[in-house]
């Protein structure tokens, strides 16, 4: 069965639709902004946080997989 067709809007009402937000402006007050050079010196200490932390996680696997290795090493001798 195949439902009536609808041609109409939504609402009876006439007015233009409004968008929908999700999440209002934030308002910051001025004590709290920051200026472009503060953001860039803390876009590039994350940066090297980030470069810091990979490297510990790779260094971390590689001993990970070296010591599976060795325990392989291990079992078969």
């Amino acid at each position: 069965m195949t439902p009536p067709r609808h041609d109409e809007g939504m609402t009876k009402s006439h007015e233009a639709p409004t968008q929908l937000s999700l999440l209002g402006t934030p308002v910051v007050p001025v004590r709290f902004r920051l200026d472009a050079a503060t953001c860039q010196r803390g876009r590039r200490h994350i940066a090297e946080i980030r470069q810091m932390l990979e490297e510990r996680r790779r260094a971390r696997e590689a001993e990970q997989r070296s010591d599976s290795r060795a325990q392989l090493r291990n079992r078969a001798a």
